[in-house]
Order: structure tokens, then sequence, then C-alpha cells
């Protein structure tokens, strides 16, 4: 039986005032965005410049609170062009494709014209010197003989530790040196992020029509976030795993959202991969919310694949640091026990070194604010009011 039309006029006032009341929500979480813009950089003014904030204070000074003005500014603009009327985005493949090729330019031209082609960080230079291995055909590299006996003298910062080295790697998995040996191999390794990068945005789009399939507009919205993001951006530009993190992580969501157990099953070989990508934390992180919702609803048989798999994943890369001390130590895998190269000691160590400093964390917390899209905190407050509704 179909709706009468006054059941179609009801429904059609219904979302009417629906799209009013969120759009009265992110004009007034665009406000509110644009005070703690304000108070944040205020405070970034008085963050205290004195040993042992000095860096970040200075960071502060020439970064964030010129990125936090930017901030403010684009606030602004978006909060007046939500008065505007808009006409609805529904790109074409085609302009998704040239989107995709376009951010994957621009991260491989800021790789060479604004990072200057250098790993800056100690964490790239590990990558970089994995992936030398790696395209050697090799899994350590072997230290000379002369060498053997001073290693101490060398930059070991983030090698593995083991006090009595005939080879030496990073302490890092390899998940991400590899794929930048891949394309050392076929050409330049400064494509891997910036390929990565790119390719993102077809799965982030495809992610959404898989989420809202009758709603094109509201698909579009992750893409936007996506090319617009600074963190995306520079990391496609640099060495770190985090592109190659983006990539995996999306690819895995994808599949998820397929459910079907040829889907499930390559997102666990992924997970593999993805887990062993720099740190053995991070792709775990992402996964576990998902597997709560499995767990909410009752989804005995699915949560317990992914959690036995996830297990597995986790022996295998927990092991892998011990496998790899025992070649460079020349041993057996506990030789390098004392050394530390474990994860857990590892861990505990870095727990046991750090502190609790309040200006140190409010203006590290100020960067996490100014490194995320400008349309972050209005879209999230916006959502709240439809979150309490479903």
């Amino acid at each position: 039986m179909s709706p009468s039309p006054s059941d179609a006029q009801a429904g059609d006032h219904a979302a009417a005032a629906d799209a009013t009341k969120a759009l009265a929500s992110l004009r007034l979480s665009g406000l509110v965005s644009l005070l703690v813009l304000l108070l944040a950089l205020v405070a970034a003014i008085l963050t205290p410049t004195t040993w042992p904030v000095w860096l970040t204070s200075r960071q502060v000074f020439l970064q964030d609170v010129w990125l936090t003005i930017a901030l403010i500014a684009t606030a602004g603009i978006a909060f007046l062009g939500s008065f505007l009327k808009l006409r609805r985005l529904e790109p074409s493949r085609l302009v998704l494709a040239l989107s995709a090729l376009t951010i994957a330019v621009f991260c491989y031209a800021g790789h060479y014209m604004v990072l200057d082609g250098y790993d800056l960080t100690r964490d790239e230079q590990m990558v970089t010197f994995d992936a030398w291995i790696f395209r050697n055909g090799a899994l350590v590299w072997p230290l000379p003989q002369a060498w053997q006996g001073e290693a101490g003298a060398l930059n070991l910062m983030f090698m593995l530790p083991n006090p009595h080295p005939v080879a030496w790697v990073s302490a890092y998995l390899p998940g991400n040196a590899l794929l930048h040996a891949i394309f050392g191999h076929l050409g330049d390794q400064a494509l891997t992020a910036p390929l990565l990068t790119g390719l993102s945005l077809p799965l982030i789009w495809s992610i959404g029509r898989k989420l809202w399939p009758d709603d094109r507009g509201t698909a579009v919205i992750p893409v936007i976030l996506l090319l617009t993001s600074g963190q995306v951006l520079l990391n496609g530009m640099t060495t770190y795993a985090m592109a190659a993190h983006l990539f995996c992580n999306l690819a895995w969501f994808r599949l998820f959202l397929a459910d079907r157990k040829g889907t499930d099953a390559a997102a666990l070989a992924l997970g593999w991969f993805a887990t062993g990508l720099h740190q053995p934390l991070f792709h775990p992180l992402f996964v576990a919310p998902f597997m709560l919702i499995l767990l909410l609803e009752r989804r005995w048989g699915r949560l317990a694949i992914f959690g036995l798999g996830y297990a597995a994943i986790g022996l295998f890369w927990l092991t892998w640091p011990v496998q790899m001390t025992a070649l460079i130590s020349g041993a057996d895998a506990t030789a390098g026990a004392e050394g530390g190269s474990d994860y857990v000691t590892r861990l505990l160590d870095a727990l046991a070194v750090n502190s609790a400093h309040l200006p140190l964390l409010g203006a590290n917390l100020l960067r996490f604010m100014t490194w995320h899209n400008v349309a972050l905190l209005p879209l999230t407050f916006a959502a709240g009011s439809i979150i309490r509704r479903d």
C-alpha cells in the first residue's frame, strides 16, 4: 500500500524540520568552535618558554599560533557560508579519479619542493635504512668486523637493541619499510606515501556510498574532509607510516562493511600486514571499536573469528623483534633479552622515564587541535542532535 499524499507531506515537513535543526546546531557549534579557538590562541600565547617545554612553546609561536588564526578565519567564513543556499555536491567518478590523482601529485611534489626530499626525523631515516636493507635482499645488515666490538660509538637511536650486535636493523616492524623498498625498486620510494594517500580517496568515497547508499551528497563529506586535511596532506609527503595506516585502515573498513566470509578473510590478511607497518598497537586500536559493535550486536561467530585472528596476528608481530634479535646477535633468540628488544620491556622503559607536565600537555593539545580539519568540531557538534535521536 503506497503512502497517501498527506503522509508524504508530513514526511517532507519532518525532514525539513530536521534539516533546520541540524543547520541551527551547525551554526551554534561553529560559534562554539570559534570561541574554543580564541581561548586556545590565548593559551598558546601564555605558554611558558622555560625548559623542558621550550621546544614545544617555540613551535607554538612559529606554527600553532598562526594555524589557530588561520582556523579562526576559516571557521568564520564557514559560519557565514552556512547562510548561503549551495547546490548539493554529487561528484562523478571522473572527478573522484582526478581528485585522487591531484592529491597524489600534490604530495609527491611536496616531498621534494617542501621537504626537499629529506628525511628530517629519525623515524623516517629508519624507514629508508630498513628499505635499503630489504631492497638488497636481507632482513638485517651485517656490521663490519671492525665495528662489532665498538657498536656503541655508532648512532643506535631506534635501532633494535642488543649488547653485542654483529648486524643491525631498526627497532620498527618492517611493513612500511617493505612498501618503500618495493616502490624504490620500481623507481622512487618517495612515491609510496603520495600514491597511498591518493588511493585512500576512492576508498573513503566507497565507504561513504556503502554507509549512505541513497545519499551521494552525504558520502562526499568524508572525501572533502580527507582532501582538506593538513595531517593527511603533510604525512603524504613524508616517509612516515601514517599514509600506509590511512590506506590500510580504510581498506580494512571497506572489507569489514561488506560483511561476507571472503571479505572478512581478506580483512584479517590485510590486518596482519597493517599491524606490522611500524608499531604493533596502531591498527588494532583502529579495529577495536568495530569488535565492540560485533559484541553489542551479539554476532558471536564473527567476533570469534576476528578475535582469534587478531590474537594470532598480535602474537606473530610481538615475537618479530625477538626473532630479529637472533639475527643481529648471531646467537639464539634469547641472547638479546638483556638488551630490552621485546616490546614489553621497551614499553615499561618508556613509561618509567615519562612524567606528567601540564604546560607541555596543554601546548600539545593545542597542536592536536590546530592540525585537525577546521570542519571537524562543527560537524561533530552538529551530529549531537542526530545521535540523540538515533
